[in-house]
């Protein structure tokens, strides 16, 4: 990602976080992100225990707590994925972990609500897919769940999120996740 040089964002320079949201900037890595260990130890922001998928929870808390973000293009982090890893392996048992963690960020009071809300709806994206994805086969109680967060969706602001409302609006759940596994498959690296 292209992201823009050195800026430091406060929530008042609207257009900027427009444009990190279309690039899809903001992600659910704490591997990427510097931050003060006072903020996280003010704020209480810890992972918690036996949830996998924890990041997705981790950064929207985060950025919902912080004064400002700063990006830089600078690289500090190499990361190996190796065969066998969780994030190689989806589980039924992710996607409900995923689904729970969305519905408990729904209306978090939040310094950035516009990125939030852009997070929300691609992190929806990906929830579509790993419900696809996942082995064993997603509970019908937890599709049910996930048809209804689909108003995420409604704050899309990246390309990507934007063509999956389309899709979705159109087509609803299956076939949205079924064309999204599919693509997925395709053009994954």
């Amino acid at each position: 990602i292209n992201y823009p040089e050195q800026e430091k964002l406060s929530d008042s320079e609207t257009k900027k976080w427009e444009e990190i949201s279309l690039k899809n900037a903001y992600q659910s890595s704490a591997c990427i992100e510097l931050i003060q260990r006072k903020m996280v130890l003010d704020n209480k922001i810890f992972f918690p225990r036996g949830v996998s998928c924890e990041d997705i929870d981790w950064s929207a808390r985060l950025l919902c707590v912080c004064a400002h973000v700063v990006w830089t293009q600078e690289c500090f982090y190499a990361y190996r994925i190796r065969s066998g890893s969780i994030t190689k392996t989806i589980s039924s048992r992710y996607v409900a972990n995923q689904v729970n963690i969305l519905k408990e960020l729904v209306g978090s009071k939040c310094n950035f609500p516009k990125a939030l809300s852009a997070y929300l709806a691609f992190q929806y994206g990906t929830l579509l897919i790993n419900a696809k994805l996942a082995r064993p086969k997603v509970e019908t109680s937890i599709k049910n769940e996930i048809k209804a967060l689909s108003f995420l969706l409604d704050s899309a602001s990246d390309p990507a999120s934007n063509m999956i409302q389309s899709v979705y609006k159109i087509f609803g759940y299956s076939i949205t996740s079924l064309l999204l596994q599919v693509y997925f498959t395709l053009f994954r690296n």
